[in-house]
């Protein structure tokens, strides 16, 4: 018995082990397979996780493509509202345009109602120009007598002109209307603002190179009525002149004539430098008085002669400036400065400087002629006395 259960139990045994062992091998098998399938798994995993890593490459891509196509759109809606916008103000415009046609319209219609207007008053003036054309074809002949007549009138105011072009017999009218624009330039462009003796002493020899000494003429033309001529069409009457040669004493030109002439006798120099002298102390509001005076000399030979300088005064509270010019003896000038209270001898040592300098043995003064003021004068002291009142009616 207990070899038969032994035998079972070895052959139980066996059996069980080779169950075992089967089933061992089984497992070894499926383990294999496992294991194989596992790899794959393992590869196909990999394979997964790659893919994975393209679709999210190809995810931010698309992204990014949709954050551009986004932002893509939202420019495009803002440059649609803009041009959304624009389209707006091209119709406000198109409206606004439709508007100035209209009204474009009507004024060429006015327009046109005015060139019919201006056409109709064309043929009016053609008409009356006709008329007028007409009219002057009759008055021919005596359009051809006004030309002669002129002609004539224009040749003998010629002969006048040069010879008296500009002048007036001897008046304070020569200054009525100076200094004019041609003598303010004049003093600008010579002397400025430079110092009150540089510049009245700088201005008698710019008189003097400006102008060339002229005498005055002995004759001159005048104009006589003579006759007339009448203009049949036009009933008119022209009174024919002829000049005529007369005597004439001494005559002065305005500043301004000396100054485009660029000529003069001794008169027209004095003249040309008061007014340039009284307009340099204008500008510079000094308180002043110019005059020219006419004066008889006597030469070292006993010559007695007529000449004309000027003499003036610069004056403050307490001191005087006296000077004295002779533009027509090359420019000469001379002063004197002191006190006010010694005004008579700044005057008298000026006069005496000029008679010492130019060898003048004597000197009576006749005229002081300024600014719409003439005065005959027989002493020294009454030149002094005109010349003060002067001074003093500028000061007020």
């Amino acid at each position: 018995m207990r070899v038969t259960f032994s035998l079972i139990g070895i052959i139980c045994l066996s059996v069980f082990s080779t169950f075992l062992f089967y089933e061992n091998y089984h497992i070894k098998i499926e383990l294999r397979e496992i294991e194989s399938r596992t790899l794959l798994m393992n590869e196909t995993i990999l394979t997964l996780q790659e893919k994975v890593k393209i679709a999210n490459n190809r995810i931010i891509e698309l992204n990014d493509t949709l954050s551009s196509a986004l932002r893509s759109m939202n420019r495009l809606k803002e440059d649609t509202t803009l041009l959304m916008e624009e389209v707006k103000e091209l119709r406000n415009s198109t409206a606004e345009l439709k508007r100035n046609l209209n009204e474009l319209s009507i004024a060429l219609s006015q327009f046109n109602s005015n060139v019919i207007e201006l056409r109709n008053m064309i043929e009016n003036i053609s008409i009356a120009v006709n008329s007028v054309y007409e009219y002057l074809n009759k008055v021919d002949s005596d359009i051809a007598v006004t030309i002669n007549w002129l002609k004539n009138m224009t040749n003998e105011l010629s002969v006048i002109a040069d010879i008296l072009y500009g002048r007036a017999h001897m008046s304070p009218l020569v200054l009525i209307k100076e200094p004019t624009v041609e003598i303010r330039e004049l003093v600008s462009r010579s002397v400025g603002n430079e110092p009150i003796l540089d510049a009245l002493s700088k201005l008698s020899e710019v008189v003097y190179e400006k102008v060339r000494y002229t005498r005055d003429p002995s004759i001159a033309p005048v104009l006589i009525e003579h006759s007339e001529i009448t203009l049949k069409y036009m009933r008119i009457l022209l009174p024919r002149y002829v000049s005529q040669i007369v005597s004439t004493r001494d005559v002065l030109r305005t500043p301004t004539e000396t100054l485009v002439l660029h000529k003069g006798d001794c008169d027209d120099y004095s003249i040309l430098y008061l007014s340039a002298a009284d307009c340099y102390l204008d500008v510079n509001m000094k308180k002043h008085a110019v005059v020219q005076v006419i004066y008889v000399g006597r030469d070292l030979r006993g010559t007695y002669y007529g000449h004309a300088i000027v003499i003036g005064v610069v004056s403050n509270d307490s001191a005087q400036l006296w000077f004295l010019a002779d533009p027509t003896w090359r420019g000469y000038f001379t002063y004197a400065s002191g006190p006010k209270s010694e005004g008579f001898d700044l005057m008298l040592e000026c006069i005496l400087t000029y008679m010492k300098d130019n060898e003048i043995t004597y000197f009576a003064p006749r005229k002081a002629l300024t600014y719409n003021c003439i005065d005959y004068i027989t002493s020294l002291w009454e030149l002094y006395q005109t010349i003060v009142s002067i001074l003093n009616k500028n000061s007020v």
